[in-house]
Order: structure tokens, then C-alpha cells, then sequence
């Protein structure tokens, strides 16, 4: 028997979608040993299997394509891995509507005669019912335009455009939003070409990364479907405002393995809400998997390491050991410290300072900080898998290593956080493998994260999970040795 280890890390990173140069389609071989299941007596039992995960919020695919960190593309060799291929976005946890603190002016009003039903000021009225309607689109100048002008700059990082009540012809089909502090000179924010309002009055989120506060927001509307006559139901400007609980939501997914819409978890506080006072509305299976960890077995036992404090007492809160950190750096060694020795199963560790550094200075073109950033926590990741190798019974543990991004693209106008941009999973003797091209294909969702670690545990899933998928047996990872 071939004594190989196995890794298994699990890597939170937001906002990825990354694409590496030729990776090859491989094909899993059958497996002719017998089937994994949970409770069943496997071959390979007296082997103590433990995981790693590593939460890295804000990480974006460009940065990983152009940084290349070492200890990641040195396991993406040996790894299945899933990527979401949109635009990363990071979004806050609270989003404010600031389209009626700022004024509306428009390239060319409603003809005289339809100014009272059909005015520009029904754009901005916060009524689908109502809409916008404009004349001679192409032909009097190029395209049509509409702004809000703010009294002083203020930020915002996305938007809303709702369709018509009728005549799909005139909805906006390709615009730039911009943004400027003069009217003068612009920045382009965001691009959007043939787009499709599938129904009538139909809203539509689009987000864009912002690290910048402006006075004016326009919106160029440069085609429409087909004809001269132009109308929009609605728009509106969307500021979201980063609090600690950046990926709360996903953090959520992963760790109970539902969607949002069923955990309910929104924030930085890891409640559920609406918090029901009248007993009328079912509570959510809020339960992580440690907690089913835990109660299926209470001689697994879990560490919870972060300088997130919510999230080690709130989502986290059924580990055997929680530490609160005072830093990535303070995070990073108390992991490093307790992976030499401790004799815990699970270790889930989470660092900030990449998300920190993006929304201070953003990650277009990698500024400087950024990449810092990036760096020092990829050398985090490997002062922590070097700990591991260091176990004085590491030839007796079966180690697993998952990769996984906190937010992702679903596609325009979907919010960004129920794919992660990436996923990998490391074992030496994978080829590398895009699990979408693998027929079929593994679609990796964020609460898919939960069902494979109660997996590798040997611990079966409950009802509490309802929509996580097990994707990690068809590797047969336990059988390759």
C-alpha cells in the first residue's frame, strides 16, 4: 500500500473566478473497491483523518492569475477545482438606497405632451408602476443618458434598472455607468452589453467593484432592442457599506449547508432574520457542522480560530476551542501552534486582511498594498501546511486540504455570494481536474462546503442540511493510497 498523504484545506477566498492556463480535462477513473459510506466499516479506518480550513475573504481571480502565490498553484497540479468564471464583486453587509438624496437631470426630457405621465422624474420615483419614456433615441445626438448629482461625493456600488410595463423594443440593451466629480471627466464603472429584461417590470441588480466616492452617476444608454422610442420603469443607486460581517452570508452557507433564503443570515451578527416573536415562521436550520460534528460524535472535537470575534461566537460557536485573535498575523500563529500538537479533528482559521486591503485600495491593476496583502497570507498558508507535516503523528493521519472562495458571480444582476469564485481540492495524486467540464459536471455551491466535511468525518448528514450537495466521494480520495 502506497502510504501517501492527503490534504485537505479549505480556503474561504472572496470573490474569485480564476482561470489557469492548461489544466487538462481528466477523467476519474471506475473505482473497483467497495463504496464509501459514512457509518460503514472502510479500509482505511484506523487512519485518523483531520481537516484544515482556511478562510481568505476578498480574494479576487485576477490577482491570483497575474500572483501565482506558490502554495496554491503548487497543490492546483494535484487538484480537483471549480471556478466561477464572472467578475468578482465584494459586497457589504448593508446595502442603502441613496437615489433620493441626489438630483435627477436627464440628456432629453419627455416630449411637452407626455411630460405629466411619462416625465423623467418617474425614473427615480420608486414606483415600477410608473416609467420614463423618451423620444427619437439615435436620432437626436448618440444614445440618451440620465444622472443623479450629489450634493458632496458619496459612494455607491451598484444598481437597479426595472423594465417597462409593456413593448420590450425600447428597454436599454447596451450602457456605461460612470461616475465623476466635475461632469467633466468620467470613469467608467461599469459595462454592460445585450442585455435581456426577460419579463415586463422586471428589476435587475447590477454590481461593480467602487473604491472611489463621486458627485455624479450617469447612466449612457447607447442602444436599446429595436426602433427611435426609449422607457425605463426604474432606477435606482445602491451604496453598500462594509461592516465586519463581510461574508456573513456565505460564511453562513458554508458552515450549515442551505442557502441563505433558508438560513436567513444576512449579517455580521449570524442571526437569523426576521427574528420571529410570534412563533409563525419555522426557525431555520441554523445548525453548522460542527455542531453535527459534535452530536453525532462528541469525541471529534473542533478548533475555531479568528480575529473575527462574531464569527468564533456566534456561527462558530459549537467548536471544542475557540480562539479570538487579534490579527491575521496573531490568527496565523495560534493556528500554526495548536496544528503541531493539538489532537482536535476539524481546525477552521479566517483572515481579513486581503478584503481589508481590497476596499481601502482596491484590486484593479493589483496596487501595491493589495499584493502585500496576497502575500502575507499566502505565507501564512504555508507556515500552517508545514505545521501539519511537523505532527509527531503525521504518518498516522489522514489529512484533506479544500480550497474555497466566500463570494463569487452567479451571473449579471445575481447577487455574488451563492457561488464560490473558487474551489480546489489537493491530493497528490489527483490530476488536475475542472470539476465543471467532468460529465457530469460539479457546479460547486457554497453550501455544498458542509456536506464534505461531515463526508470526510465519516459523519452522515442530517435533514438539517437541505440543499448542499456531496461531491467529494466521486474521487474515491480515501481509496488512493
Amino acid at each position: 500500500m502506497i502510504k501517501n498523504k492527503v490534504f485537505l484545506i479549505l480556503l474561504a477566498f472572496g470573490s474569485l473566478g480564476i482561470l489557469f492556463a492548461g489544466c487538462e480535462k481528466f477523467a476519474d477513473p471506475g473505482l473497483d473497491q467497495e463504496t464509501y459510506a459514512p457509518d460503514s466499516t472502510n479500509i482505511h479506518a484506523e487512519r485518523t483523518r483531520r481537516i484544515l480550513f482556511v478562510g481568505v475573504d476578498g480574494l479576487p481571480s485576477d490577482a491570483v492569475q497575474s500572483i501565482a502565490p506558490q502554495t496554491i498553484t503548487g497543490m492546483l497540479a494535484n487538484s480537483k477545482y471549480s471556478w466561477e468564471v464572472m467578475p468578482g464583486v465584494i459586497l457589504g453587509d448593508k446595502q442603502t438606497d441613496i437615489t433620493a438624496q441626489g438630483a435627477l437631470t436627464v440628456m432629453r426630457e419627455t416630449i411637452p405632451a407626455y411630460i405629466t405621465p411619462y416625465g423623467s422624474n418617474k425614473l427615480v420615483d420608486n414606483n415600477i408602476s410608473t416609467k420614463y419614456y423618451a423620444e427619437q433615441f439615435g436620432v437626436v445626438g448618440t444614445g440618451l443618458w440620465y444622472q443623479l448629482s450629489f450634493p458632496n461625493p458619496i459612494s455607491a456600488e451598484s444598481y437597479s434598472m426595472t423594465s417597462a410595463n409593456d413593448l420590450p423594443a425600447r428597454d436599454p440593451k447596451d450602457w456605461q455607468f460612470l461616475g465623476s466629480n466635475d461632469a467633466v471627466s468620467w470613469d467608467t464603472l461599469d459595462v454592460r452589453t445585450n442585455q435581456v429584461f426577460a419579463t415586463r417590470l422586471l428589476t435587475v441588480n447590477y454590481y461593480f467593484e467602487n473604491h472611489k466616492a463621486y458627485k455624479y452617476y450617469r447612466n449612457f444608454i447607447s442602444a436599446i432592442n429595436s426602433g427611435t422610442l426609449f422607457q425605463q420603469a426604474e432606477w435606482r443607486l445602491i451604496q453598500n457599506e462594509y461592516l465586519s460581517g463581510i461574508n456573513a452570508a456565505s460564511w453562513a452557507s458554508m458552515m450549515t449547508g442551505n442557502t441563505r433564503t433558508i438560513h436567513r443570515i444576512w449579517d455580521s451578527t449570524f442571526y437569523a432574520k426576521p427574528v420571529d416573536t410570534t412563533n409563525s415562521i419555522p426557525v431555520s436550520p441554523n445548525l453548522s457542522a460542527l455542531r453535527l460534528l459534535q452530536d453525532y460524535d462528541d469525541r471529534i472535537k473542533t478548533v475555531a480560530i479568528s480575529s473575527w470575534g462574531n464569527l468564533v461566537t456566534t456561527l462558530l460557536s459549537d467548536a471544542s476551542k475557540k480562539v479570538t485573535t487579534t490579527s491575521d498575523e496573531d490568527t496565523k500563529t495560534q493556528a500554526v501552534s495548536l496544528l503541531k500538537t493539538d489532537p482536535s479533528s476539524v481546525f477552521i482559521t479566517q483572515f481579513g486582511d486581503v478584503i481589508n486591503a481590497r476596499k481601502q485600495y482596491g484590486s484593479a491593476n493589483n496596487t501595491p498594498e493589495f499584493l502585500a496583502a496576497v502575500n502575507k497570507t499566502d505565507g501564512y498558508i504555508k507556515e500552517m501546511a508545514d505545521a501539519i507535516k511537523s505532527r509527531p503523528n503525521y504518518a498516522k493521519e489522514e489529512w484533506i486540504i479544500i480550497i474555497a472562495s466566500t463570494q463569487g458571480g452567479t451571473g449579471a444582476g445575481s447577487p455574488v455570494d451563492l457561488y464560490p469564485g473558487f474551489v480546489m481540492i489537493y491530493n497528490p495524486l489527483f490530476k488536475p481536474q475542472d470539476l465543471t467540464k467532468m460529465n457530469p459536471a460539479i457546479n460547486v455551491k457554497q453550501e455544498d462546503i458542509a456536506r464534505q466535511i461531515l463526508y470526510w468525518m465519516r459523519v452522515p448528514a442530517t435533514a438539517a442540511i437541505q440543499t448542499g450537495s456531496l461531491w467529494l466521494d466521486r474521487f474515491g480520495a480515501e481509496f488512493i493510497k
